[in-house]
């Protein structure tokens, strides 16, 4: 993806020998978004799938934690994916304000959604294709379908 003048916007590959091989993609990609800044700021979103590919429960390169702490002063959004949430890093949880759930099985990745404030009868009945979502800041709940 090209960052045109005063916007960038990244959507984060990923690999299976992770983290060591994307601290120099992360370092490429990522600052993007704090480098190419209109003189008016303009809400920037980066998307990171599976996005326990990219850390470790105890380790985070410094340009994903930067943009995990420092991106909303940024206007920088981040959106992290993933099917595994107990690989997430609590710097990245903790800095979340919603959490959206399609349908889960995993007891581990239940645990951690349900620590979240999911509900896990809710989550696991969830037909294909609906999802709930929940802001973590409010209490609200929103369930829909994408398909």
């Amino acid at each position: 993806m090209r960052a045109r003048p005063g916007y960038a916007l990244g959507r984060v590959q990923s690999a299976p020998d992770v983290p060591r091989r994307h601290k120099k993609r992360l370092s490429l990609v990522l600052p993007v978004g704090f480098r190419v800044r209109p003189a008016r700021r303009r809400e920037e979103t980066l998307l990171v799938d599976e996005v326990w590919q990219w850390q470790t429960n105890q380790e985070m390169p410094r340009e994903l934690a930067l943009c995990v702490q420092t991106g909303r002063e940024e206007a920088l959004e981040l959106v992290c994916c993933t099917q595994l949430p107990h690989k997430v890093n609590a710097s990245i949880t903790g800095q979340s304000t919603e959490l959206v759930c399609f349908r889960l099985g995993e007891p581990l990745a239940l645990a951690r959604v349900r620590e979240l404030g999911a509900d896990l009868a809710e989550v696991q009945r969830l037909p294909l294709g609906q999802f709930v979502a929940y802001n973590r800041l409010s209490g609200g709940k929103l369930k829909s379908r994408i398909f």
